[in-house]
């Protein structure tokens, strides 16, 4: 949720990595992944010599194609991000949002989780990596409504008020 600091921790995380820039990050190039083919090897003990962390055998041959890895961020995006109809990643909380789960950062001395935040400041949730997948198999998504739902409840409650008020 963006604020990143130090790229080598986030290069020892062995996962796929999605980054929400923050207004302390600079530069979408310097975060992306770069996956690089360096050159062909004969020797495993060549390939450290160059760098390659990542090497591939070539069936048939005593031969190694080798790859450079930053290990960085497989996706990057510099602001909030849909990742389904009802989750928002942003780097700052959004309020007034009733219809999304906004997943953020940002905020180094808010609570942890309310009805429609999550706040993953490094800081606040202790460092620790958050399981969106366990959380919604505990928790739902059902105490969100969507914005569909909303907008018919919306109208429906206004319509009732309009009947009631003849």
């Amino acid at each position: 949720m963006g604020d990143v600091g130090n790229t080598e921790w986030i290069a020892k995380l062995n996962c796929y990595k999605v980054l929400i820039m923050g207004n302390h990050d600079v530069g979408k190039s310097k975060y992306l992944r770069d996956k690089t083919y360096v050159m062909t090897f004969t020797k495993d003990e060549d390939s450290h010599n160059y760098g390659v962390n990542s090497r591939v055998y070539i069936p048939g041959t005593s031969n190694y194609h080798g790859y450079r890895d930053n290990k960085l961020f497989d996706e990057v995006y510099e602001g909030p991000l849909m990742i389904s109809e009802k989750i928002l990643l942003s780097h700052e909380p959004i309020l007034g949002l009733p219809f999304v789960l906004n997943i953020h950062g940002h905020d180094h001395s808010g609570s942890f989780i309310d009805a429609n935040h999550i706040n993953m400041a490094s800081n606040v949730c202790n460092y620790t990596p958050f399981n969106l997948g366990a959380y919604i198999k505990e928790h739902g998504l059902s105490q969100i409504k969507s914005i569909h739902r909303q907008t018919i409840d919306n109208a429906t409650e206004r319509k009732r008020r309009r009947i009631s008020h003849r």
